[in-house]
């Protein structure tokens, strides 16, 4: 009987371990700090799928606090952290409904779908997953030189720039 208990309790730690991964991963996203799954999906051919990650952040942290409510101490606090989880969860599918809420986070992400077209879009997309690790992961935390990313994409591969000795050549 002793041994149900230990292994119940260790598979909520377990499932909680992986909801507070997913949690930081999606907090990870929100910030602009790993780009990489967003601009993956502009890569993609046909129908384009919106993502919110700000409603899976918070579909993740509500479930979190559902899944960690009943390892608290206490009746009251597991109930408040309960009735917390609870508000959270609904807030994530409110998130999916309401246009202003679901353009608030990830600023970048919207600012691309906003500013640029498709093609753009995915071109950057293709340029962005070529790029080596390093270079991603200096550009993940830096916006300034993410956007300025974005615009020497846009002139050389979009608007044609050819040669960099003679980039008046394509003119003449």
């Amino acid at each position: 009987m002793r041994s149900g208990g230990v292994l119940m309790t260790c598979s909520i730690w377990l499932v909680g371990l992986g909801l507070l991964v997913a949690v930081a991963y999606y907090g990870a996203i929100l910030l602009g700090f790993y780009k990489d799954s967003m601009m993956a999906h502009f890569r993609e051919y046909g129908e384009e799928r919106r993502v919110y990650p700000l409603a899976r952040f918070l579909l993740a942290l509500g479930l979190f606090c559902l899944v960690l409510s009943p390892l608290l101490p206490g009746g009251m606090t597991g109930l408040i952290f309960t009735a917390l989880a609870l508000i959270i969860i609904v807030s994530s599918y409110a998130v999916t409904r309401v246009e202003p809420l679901q353009a608030s986070l990830p600023r970048w992400y919207y600012r691309l779908l906003r500013e640029l077209t498709r093609e753009e879009r995915r071109a950057i997309a293709y340029a962005w997953l070529r790029l080596p690790l390093r270079t991603r992961l200096r550009l993940n935390g830096d916006d300034h030189a993410f956007w300025i990313f974005i615009d020497e994409v846009r002139l050389t591969v979009i608007y044609g720039a050819r040669d960099p000795d003679d980039p008046w050549a394509a003119w003449q």
